[in-house]
C-alpha cells in the first residue's frame, strides 16, 4: 500500500480518523476529575473525609466481619463486594463468605455545573 497513490478519499479518511483522536483526547483531558483515594484499617473505627464530610468506620464489636459505617448521607454512593444494608443513619457491610475480606469505596456523588 506503500506505493500506491493517496487518493482524496483516503486522505479524507485519515483527516477524519485523526479528527475524531483529537476530539476524543481534548474531550478525555477537560473532563478529567482526579480522584482521591484514602485508605483506612478501623481498629476498632477510623474516619475518612468525603465531600468535606466526615465518615466514620467501625469494625463491630460483636462480629469482627462486619463493618458499621456512618453517618448516612443521601449524596454519598458505596460499593462493596460484601452486603450493604441501609438504615435510617448508617450503613451495614457484611461479608458474603467467611473466608473473603470486605473490600469497599465510598464515592461522593457531586452535581454537575
Amino acid at each position: 500500500m506503500a506505493s500506491e497513490k493517496l487518493t482524496k478519499h483516503r486522505f479524507a479518511q485519515i483527516l477524519i480518523t485523526l479528527l475524531i483522536l483529537l476530539v476524543a483526547f481534548f474531550w478525555r483531558t477537560f473532563s478529567y476529575q482526579n480522584v482521591d483515594m484514602t485508605s483506612c484499617t478501623p481498629t476498632p473505627n477510623c474516619s475518612v473525609f468525603v465531600n468535606e464530610q466526615e465518615i466514620i468506620v467501625i469494625k463491630d464489636d460483636k462480629n469482627p466481619n462486619q463493618y458499621i459505617i456512618g453517618p448516612r448521607i443521601p449524596e454519598l454512593e458505596i460499593h462493596t463486594n460484601g452486603t450493604l444494608i441501609q438504615h435510617s443513619d448508617h450503613w451495614i457491610i457484611q461479608p458474603n463468605s467467611p473466608n473473603k475480606p470486605i473490600t469497599f469505596k465510598i464515592i461522593g456523588k457531586r452535581s454537575s455545573i
